[in-house]
């Protein structure tokens, strides 16, 4: 990333400033840097809750050139890519986030469900693990990891989890979560194993249209929360079209809602 920076130099940097997305008025002149990265997250932050994943990134690629090394940049980048689905991009940017901000449960939470999106369900579980030890009883962690492992197969864990879960967030869809998993039972010894490794006694409920969900999608993971070190978040823009999360032919696709003001 940071080669990238240097290659494209002053000239880049230069027409960045001059962007909408971080341009400031001629009156405000005196507008620094660290100012317009800041407004550049927020915006970015702002596109993504409104699902303009590609506006999104239009922002963070611009914002890569001249603050490389911001977490704030990094992280989001990184949770723009675990919406997309394209977890391989987006842990190579969380993991740099978590290296640059060791104390933010929420890039360890994002880490949690890129590492779902490609089933290494071990890594998963250490990435909530650590966003629990630095946010203890946090509501969209709980829902995550429960979720994680009961794509693992571990259903014991994944009802301890989502009952947790349940007790710190009122949300519908958490509550619709512990439904779910309450149906589901293990399957008998021998028997083949489904996308969960579970069976479930009765089909879930489908969930609010205003998640990504695809149709068909029996879980719905927790949303990647928002930066707590951006601010917060400016009046509402246009909406744009959004490219698509990818899709897992064999696991089912970690899907968010909005992480509420996190």
């Amino acid at each position: 990333m940071s080669r990238l920076c240097h290659s494209l130099g002053a000239a880049a940097v230069s027409a960045l400033l001059c962007t909408s997305a971080l341009a400031s008025p001629p009156e405000q002149s005196g507008v620094t840097l660290a100012q317009s990265v800041d407004a550049g997250v927020r915006d970015a932050q702002l596109k993504r809750t409104q699902r303009d994943y590609a506006g999104a990134i239009k922002v963070l690629s611009q914002l890569m050139l001249v603050a490389t090394d911001d977490p704030r940049v990094v992280g989001e980048y990184g949770k723009v890519l675990v919406q997309q689905g394209r977890s391989t991009e987006a842990l190579d940017f969380l993991r740099r986030a978590v290296q640059l901000q060791t104390g933010d449960w929420t890039l360890y939470s994002a880490l949690g469900v890129a590492y779902d999106q490609k089933a290494d369900y071990a890594n998963a579980e250490a990435a909530y693990s650590r966003a629990l030890q630095l946010k203890p009883g946090e509501g969209a962690i709980l829902n995550n990891f429960a979720m994680s492992r009961l794509q693992a197969g571990d259903l014991d864990r994944a009802r301890q989890l989502i009952a947790q879960a349940a007790n710190a967030s009122k949300d519908e869809r958490v509550v619709k979560n512990a439904t779910m998993i309450a149906s589901l039972k293990a399957p008998p010894a021998g028997a083949p194993l489904g996308a969960t490794g579970l069976a479930a006694s009765a089909p879930p409920r489908p969930l609010s249209r205003t998640l990504t969900a695809a149709e068909g999608n029996t879980i719905v993971m927790q949303a990647v929360p928002k930066d707590t070190e951006a601010g917060p978040v400016g009046k509402k823009i246009k909406k744009t079209a959004s490219a698509k999360p990818a899709k897992s032919k064999d696991a089912i696709p970690a899907l968010r809602l909005s992480g509420g003001g996190q």
